[in-house]
């Protein structure tokens, strides 16, 4: 796996290592895609990494969702209904792309990418705030398997 540049990741740490952990999981996976797209080397297995991708994220949105329950986050409702319609439109657009093919592919790691970084900056860091102000214990960090 190739490493991301540290600036990927500039103001978009939270300060929850195991959140962040997984936060950076999820850029690497898309700015892989986004490589291997380019590269012309996915268009036949989009579909496959699509659904992997959308798996992974919607494991750690159950996480942080977990997260924000343990610390009593009072955005927890909006912010749950904001991952369910990331990973709906995560579906969208992986059907758009078997309907539209090459021409379509391009933009989604694009998309997602900025989708990602806007949450992240926004929500998240709203909850990692009212985390830090509770004082509980983050999660632990997952080991790499």
């Amino acid at each position: 796996m190739v490493d991301l540049p540290y600036s990927a990741f500039v103001g978009l740490g939270m300060g929850i290592p195991a959140l962040d952990w997984q936060h950076q999981g999820l850029f690497r996976t898309l700015y892989h895609l986004d490589e291997a797209m380019r590269e012309g080397r996915i268009v036949a297995e989009l579909d496959v990494v699509m659904d992997s991708l959308q798996k992974y994220a919607q494991h750690h949105f159950q996480d942080e969702e977990a997260h924000m329950r343990r610390i009593r986050y009072p955005g927890l409702d909006a912010h749950a209904a904001e991952h369910r319609r990331f990973l709906a439109q995560m579906e969208t657009l992986r059907i758009a792309f078997l309907a539209n093919g090459a021409q379509f592919h391009k933009r989604i790691p694009g998309h997602m990418l900025m989708r990602l970084t806007h949450h992240i900056r926004t929500q998240d860091m709203a909850y990692a705030r009212h985390g830090q102000a509770s004082r509980l214990e983050p999660p632990e960090v997952p080991q790499e398997e």
